[in-house]
């Protein structure tokens, strides 16, 4: 869409100039001459893509009933102003999976979306009676350097990679040595840490990360008990997924690739088929 803007008080105005594009006028020229939207105006006119909910209900009505690039709205009164609208392209609307994708992006962008997570991580601590011992986080981060902060660092090995460093549910237990292989695997997160952060600050953030998946691992375990109709379902997608492995293992994997067997199978029992007095009709 584009749009020429015009002060409340310029109707008439609005109006002069909705006759002169209805006489050939260059929507282009009359929008650098009267639009005062001048961040649009430095582009046509041109406004970002938008759909509802995004500006004045009024304008919106107005521009969703165009419907061929090039129609142009009267004039149109809304709390910013006087608005000839015109559509320059109507958009598809976006597949399935690129609308996920783009609601994704903005979800995790949204602080609802981070203040609901810090929450439900809380609730599965408090749930799961959440243990740790910082003082072997302390231990390990002491034995770092600036190398923490580069893809060729790599954990050493001793013997406090075998203390306990965290638990949920009291059967999940983590080490310090889970931790480091962790970090290690994360190296892209270690990388984006300034050398001039100091170790323990980025040491705690990463063990953060580490302690919010080990939550999320021991909820998505802990699903099938807490709610039993999660597990019949789950229990039935299985079984659905072995029952097809084993049909397409046992006749139709079988079925494509003996086609003697076929032939044999159809004129051993082709006389079990027919319908009154003809035989149904068989291709092989």
């Amino acid at each position: 869409m584009a749009h020429i803007l015009f002060d409340p008080t310029f109707g008439p105005v609005a109006e002069s100039v909705y006759s002169e594009l209805n006489n050939d006028g260059n929507f282009n020229d009359l929008v650098l001459k009267h639009s005062i939207d001048k961040s649009a105006a430095s582009n046509e006119g041109v406004l970002p893509p938008f759909g509802i909910n995004t500006y004045d209900i009024k304008f919106e009505d107005v521009a969703f009933s165009l419907n061929k690039p090039g129609d142009i709205s009267k004039p149109v009164l809304t709390k910013s102003g006087w608005h000839i609208i015109k559509l320059i392209q109507r958009l598809e609307p976006d597949s399935y999976d690129i609308f996920v994708k783009k609601m994704k992006q903005q979800i995790n962008r949204d602080e609802r979306f981070n203040a609901a997570k810090v929450k439900m991580i809380n609730d599965i601590k408090k749930a799961s009676g959440f243990k740790e011992d910082l003082n072997e986080l302390k231990r390990f981060t002491s034995g770092l350097n600036e190398d923490f902060y580069s893809y060729k660092w790599a954990p050493e090995q001793n013997e406090s990679d075998n203390k306990f460093l965290c638990s949920f549910g009291g059967d999940n237990k983590y080490l310090v040595a889970d931790f480091a292989d962790f970090c290690k695997k994360n190296t892209r997160t270690r990388l984006k840490y300034d050398k001039t952060k100091p170790l323990q600050e980025t040491v705690e953030e990463i063990y953060n990360d580490f302690v919010n998946e080990k939550a999320m691992e021991f909820e998505e375990k802990s699903l099938p008990i807490k709610y039993p109709d999660f597990k019949s379902l789950m229990r039935e997608y299985e079984e659905g997924i072995l029952l097809f492995e084993v049909t397409k293992m046992n006749v139709w994997d079988k079925a494509n690739q003996d086609t003697i067997g076929l032939k044999e199978f159809y004129h051993s029992n082709k006389e079990k088929y027919i319908y009154g007095r003809k035989k149904l009709p068989f291709l092989i």
